[in-house]
């Protein structure tokens, strides 16, 4: 199973994070938004299969709210379900 595992918590305000590799926190936005711009597009696409074949960076940040099939991982699904967002454009 390829992609990268992430940890999840709670800011104070409620708000959903990720932790990743070293600690680096990225707070949620929208479903398929890998790299937290609020945009669901090429770069997440870009990013999540970085992810997937583990060539990104250790510091990568991701957001939370990406991982579409809620299994903590960003992985095919999240690829399927980004480019048929973008595809809708």
């Amino acid at each position: 199973m390829t992609g990268l595992s992430f940890t999840q918590g709670q800011l104070d305000e409620g708000r959903i994070f990720t932790v990743l590799f070293n600690g680096l926190v990225s707070v949620s936005g929208i479903m398929g938004d890998v790299n937290g711009d609020q945009v669901v597009d090429l770069k997440d696409l870009a990013l999540a299969l970085r992810i997937m074949t583990e060539t990104a960076h250790k510091d990568t940040l991701v957001n939370v709210s990406a991982d579409v099939n809620n299994d903590n991982r960003i992985g095919i699904e999240e690829v399927m379900y980004i480019l048929k967002e973008i595809s809708r454009e």
